[in-house]
């Protein structure tokens, strides 16, 4: 996992390539994952990652824009097809349409209610996003993930 560096701002382009066209721009405090790297081209080291709309896009790499950094998850088990359970200090968060807190509303969640996770994580606005299923309806979308909001179905996900 990458992160931003403090006061820094990363384009993500296309293809690895300052004239290809740009994806997206990475704030400060953003988390990504990284699929792939490939040989310097121009004397620029290039890493392929995976952006919070689930597309990929590749990034100068470059220590004074960007660190290495560990996960940090507040619900123990997450990861992908892991099954929530929403407690009640959950109850009423917003699912988005994108990893942000300005990004469309999808639509809130309910006490008790279970959400597959099946994208993610990624870090934006200082928080941790994983992309979720609802089992209701269907509805996808990002939650943020925030200690005592979920539990992990451990029976659900096989570990029961």
């Amino acid at each position: 996992m990458l992160e931003v560096r403090p006061f820094q701002r990363i384009t993500a382009y296309e293809a690895p390539s300052t004239s290809s066209r740009a994806a997206e721009t990475l704030l400060w405090g953003d988390r990504f994952l990284w699929t792939s790297d490939v040989d310097p081209i121009g004397g620029t080291e290039w890493r392929e990652v995976v952006l919070g709309s689930g597309g990929f896009a590749w990034i100068p790499y470059r220590s004074d824009l960007v660190m290495e950094a560990d996960p940090h998850f507040f619900t123990p088990g997450s990861g992908i097809g892991a099954q929530w359970i929403v407690l009640d200090w959950g109850a009423g968060a917003n699912i988005r349409s994108e990893p942000a807190t300005y990004a469309e509303l999808v639509r809130q969640i309910d006490e008790g209610e279970r959400l597959t996770i099946i994208g993610g994580p990624y870090q934006a606005e200082f928080q941790m996003w994983w992309q979720v299923r609802a089992e209701r309806d269907g509805a996808t979308g990002w939650l943020i993930d925030l200690e005592s909001w979920y539990q992990v179905n451990r029976v659900a996900a096989g570990r029961g």
